[in-house]
């Protein structure tokens, strides 16, 4: 695919309010409360010391493409009455932007990529918002710092079914398994995400049942981690890691049951009384 020539799009530094600046999508999803509190904590020290960066709105205003974090954590001082309703913001306006149009959103990755990671799926996502824009695989690439190759693994992910992506995104699956899954199709997609959800599910409710019963057995103090190996040695690996962290966080309960039992065990029997 041959390399298309972009300008870099003008913008000017300007100082605004809370009132003109609109929340736009951002990338990002993956922003934590916490996140949001160490920022406001930071603004309240030291000022708001990098820029947001916005495009005009559709309506009225500007809306904010990348900064979200600040953004945000401007908004909710001047609500909690911490900062004056008129406190300046530092914003950079690409005037001949849409919020929607593909420079727009490659800016927004950027500051991303840069100032933090990236949730891996909703770099996938991006990538496929890209191409839409008429950017090529090239300039993704670019904007990345990966190779075309790369890319063109990454968009392939980005169709897959949202279950999928649910998986990825909660850990329960790596990249090596949304790359395998990409050759299925949706019919095969669901079959498999459907299955690991439900081994998921089952790990759970076999390990809650196992710490019951186990808790109604006091003097057979190894039952458990019995259970729980024989639990994940049945399991697929889907369910390893949680059945692992049961059998460590029981193991010592259990080491300490034995150490009661076999002190019982070595103290001398009192003496029968007869009455």
């Amino acid at each position: 695919m041959s390399k298309s020539k972009s300008k870099t799009p003008a913008y000017s530094d300007r100082h605004l309010v809370i009132r003109d600046l609109h929340q736009s999508e951002n990338i990002r999803h993956n922003i934590g409360r916490e996140q949001i509190e160490a920022m406001k904590s930071s603004i309240l020290a030291k000022g708001l010391l990098q820029n947001l960066i916005a495009v005009p709105g559709q309506n009225a205003g500007y809306d904010v493409i990348a900064g979200l974090t600040r953004f945000t954590a401007v908004a909710e001082l001047i609500n909690d009455g911490k900062l004056p309703q008129d406190y300046p913001i530092s914003v950079r306006v690409y005037e001949d932007l849409t919020s929607d149009s593909a420079d727009a959103l490659a800016i927004a990755l950027m500051e991303n990529i840069v100032r933090a990671e990236m949730d891996f799926i909703d770099e996938c996502v991006a990538m496929a918002r890209l191409i839409k824009g008429r950017k090529t695989e090239e300039e993704i690439a670019a904007i990345f710092g990966y190779r075309p190759k790369t890319v063109v693994e990454r968009l392939l992910i980005a169709k897959l079914i949202p279950e999928a992506h649910t998986l990825v995104r909660a850990g329960s699956r790596n990249l090596a398994w949304a790359r395998a899954l990409t050759i299925a199709d949706r019919t095969m997609q669901k079959k498999a995400s459907a299955t690991i959800s439900l081994q998921r599910r089952v790990a759970g409710q076999l390990v809650r049942t196992s710490e019951n019963t186990c808790c109604r057995q006091p003097y057979r103090p190894n039952s458990l981690c019995l259970i729980l190996m024989t639990i994940k040695e049945t399991l697929s690996l889907t369910c390893s890691k949680a059945i692992s962290s049961a059998i460590s966080r029981h193991s010592g309960i259990c080491r300490t049951r034995q150490s009661q039992i076999s002190s019982m065990k070595s103290r001398p029997r009192g003496i029968v009384r007869s009455w």
